[in-house]
């Protein structure tokens, strides 16, 4: 399911879920990386994270863990395009 537009649910703190994921880049106990469908990444910062569920058919993403950061990176480019610059 490809889609522009996403949805970040926060609950408490300790439980988040994200619409529209692509993939998890990479993935910690402290710090996870998402790319959505619109090519941006979402980075997670926490502690004791775990990634409950995802499900790429739909793009949904549940993880549960203390919630202390979460920050946009921008749309990520290829390895490509950043050597050919």
């Amino acid at each position: 399911m490809e889609n522009n537009n996403h949805k970040i649910i926060i609950e408490d703190r300790s439980q988040i879920l994200i619409s529209s994921v692509l993939e998890v880049l990479s993935f910690s106990e402290k710090e996870v990386k998402i790319k959505l469908y619109n090519s941006t990444v979402i980075k997670i910062v926490g502690e004791n994270l775990k990634i409950i569920g995802f499900d790429n058919q739909s793009g949904n993403l549940k993880m549960k863990g203390l919630l202390l950061n979460l920050a946009y990176k921008g749309k990520e480019e290829s390895f490509f395009k950043k050597v050919l610059k």
